[in-house]
């Protein structure tokens, strides 16, 4: 008997192995920020504004807009908030050098917590529905009763809570930025979905949109790029967890790191939302790949073969020559960079369709990425290995159950390789870090 067809996906959790600490999206704006501070960011930063006239995104005029939609988000967003926050208050020692962190999330929490109990009351309640309905009657209909008291989108919070943003919103962008900070950061200045709101404007022709994309995408390219680098300059035997992954197998990577591909080649590795060694030309959606990728820094890899081509038509944004790097943000709905990814994404389907035993590593099948999740969905019926450090909490598992429709009793818990583990028929979910198990062994489990 052959050995099994084994198909590998590739999560962010796989970058954040020891030794490869990739940052999450969450904290991606915070390190972009400080490394544009270095000397080799503030290179990439003057190549670029050179590059790219009239351009007016800065990042500190990013935080002014994430605090004027304050005052916009639902009850259950703001909610949100206050629990990330929370939870960084909770999870910070109980000692002197905490005490004053831990004051700022309380204030933090406490000010969010009065903003949520505005935005909760200020809905028409069912009571006052009942009596709109008794006191017009048929003319009710008229009434738009799923409306508000106050219309909070005209409406600001107060110079006082903006300012007190303001300065917790700065500190998350600095280095030494503390827990508080960093929660809050997170929360509201959200990269990928910035990079979303600024793609449209290659959709609907809006010049400043446009520039400010090629500007924030490069400066996250470039960021990535020097860790990417960094990584495997100080891992030169090898780089951690991805020197385990067997090489007969195939597999498919969520991450832009081009750590996969030093391993297993070209042909064997799939890069779903894109890479750092490829950048496209959207005005005819060519996909061009980076010449001497590993020899220059992201300084040298702009200004010779990207800033020289960038040309903006202030007359017509359409006939713009805009060259952007070809990472995809994880959506449920994907911007189509170019049509190489059609293939990229048929061809990730087909390899799990033809898999005899699907792992799935770091991966935390977000809902926002649905797009992905609903491949997993259709090859749901394969032997499949998760491994995750979150695989046995109940919102992974309600993931799980809603991707797999195998129901949370159904598993058995058992041991694997020294770690805890759930399993059922066809479906083991892995309670450990990327790099605590011995891949090679794992397509075993199932015989």
């Amino acid at each position: 008997m052959g050995k099994d067809n084994v198909v590998l996906v590739l999560g962010a959790g796989a970058d954040k192995t020891k030794g490869i600490d990739f940052p999450v999206a969450a904290d991606l704006l915070s390190q972009i920020s400080v490394y544009l501070s270095t000397d080799e960011g503030k290179a990439v930063e003057k190549a670029l504004r050179d590059s790219i006239p009239n351009l007016t995104f800065r990042f500190d005029k990013f935080i002014n807009n994430a605090i004027s939609e304050i005052a916009h988000r639902e009850p259950e967003q703001l909610k949100w908030t206050v629990a990330r926050v929370q939870e960084a208050v909770s999870s910070l020692p109980d000692d002197d050098a905490s005490t004053p962190i831990k004051k700022q999330g309380q204030l933090i929490i406490r000010l969010f917590n009065q903003l949520q109990s505005i935005s909760a009351t200020n809905a028409i309640d069912e009571e006052t529905r009942t009596l709109i309905r008794e006191v017009f009657g048929d003319q009710a209909n008229e009434f738009d009763l799923d409306d508000h008291i106050l219309n909070l989108g005209t409406m600001s919070v107060s110079d006082t809570f903006k300012a007190i943003l303001r300065y917790v919103l700065k500190q998350s962008l600095e280095a030494e930025a503390n827990d508080v900070a960093r929660a809050l950061g997170a929360d509201m200045l959200d990269i990928e979905q910035l990079l979303v709101n600024k793609f449209l404007g290659f959709y609907n022709n809006k010049l400043s949109d446009i520039k400010s994309y090629v500007y924030i995408s490069w400066c996250l390219w470039a960021f990535l790029s020097h860790k990417d680098k960094e990584v495997k300059a100080k891992n030169s035997g090898g780089v951690p967890f991805y020197s385990n992954i067997p090489t007969e197998w195939k597999a498919i990577t969520l991450n832009y790191t081009s750590f996969l591909q030093g391993q297993l080649g070209t042909e064997k590795s799939s890069y779903f939302h894109g890479g750092l060694l490829t950048y496209v030309r959207m005005d005819n959606r060519e996909l061009l790949r980076f010449d001497q990728y590993d020899d220059k820094n992201p300084t040298e890899l702009l200004e010779q073969q990207v800033c020289p081509s960038l040309k903006f038509d202030k007359e017509n944004p359409a006939n713009s020559v805009c060259l952007i790097p070809s990472l995809v943000p994880p959506l449920r709905l994907k911007p189509i960079l170019s049509h190489h990814y059609i293939k990229t994404w048929y061809s990730a389907s087909d390899w799990l369709e033809k898999a005899d035993v699907i792992v799935i590593i770091g991966y935390s099948l977000n809902s926002a990425d649905e797009h992905f999740n609903d491949i997993l969905r259709s090859n749901s019926h394969k032997k499949t290995i998760i491994i995750n450090p979150d695989a046995h909490n109940e919102q992974f598992l309600s993931l799980v159950t809603r991707i797999y429709a195998v129901a949370v009793s159904q598993l058995t818990d058992f041991q694997i390789q020294g770690c805890k583990a759930k399993k059922s028929q066809k479906l083991i979910l892995i309670n450990a870090y990327a790099d605590a198990c011995n891949l090679a062994e794992l397509p075993e489990l199932f015989q």
